[in-house]
């Protein structure tokens, strides 16, 4: 079985920029274009139109429940799908990852990890500048 991109009628399958949300129950996972539409709808941000959202909704694949790396609160197992970059995030917060809209301390802790740096897709130099600030809107 391929992996694809779990959002109704996307056939988009390239493994390496597909990422997985999973929050101990249930994960799903997304192309680039289709995270931002469920970060979206975390912020309630969509319209009516768009729910239920149309997304495969997986059995999770860990045997935790993630606390938030910023908050400390419940929150999502946030990763490639190869495992390269991993994130433990609220919802909320992955929300502001996913959207580029981290503050600049949420920068920082997140930075801050050992097994991620500015070569981070999420968190790369394009995006935010050496001190977290947006680069970007």
């Amino acid at each position: 079985m391929s992996l694809k991109c779990g959002w109704k009628d996307c056939e988009y399958n390239v493994p390496e920029i597909l990422k997985v949300v999973d929050d101990g129950n249930e994960r799903v996972i997304l192309c680039p274009n289709h995270m931002v539409g469920y970060a979206l709808d975390i912020q309630g941000d969509l319209s009516e139109e768009h729910y239920p959202l149309p997304i495969t909704r997986l059995k999770s694949g860990i045997p935790f429940k993630p606390v938030c790396e910023i908050t400390r609160d419940a929150g999502v197992v946030f990763r490639d799908i190869d495992g390269r970059a991993e994130f433990h995030l609220s919802k909320e917060n992955l929300a502001k990852l996913v959207l580029r809209k981290l503050n600049p301390s949420d920068y920082k802790l997140l930075i801050s990890n050992k097994n991620r740096n500015q070569d981070t897709f999420e968190l790369h130099d394009d995006f935010y500048d050496s001190e977290g600030v947006q680069m970007q809107d």
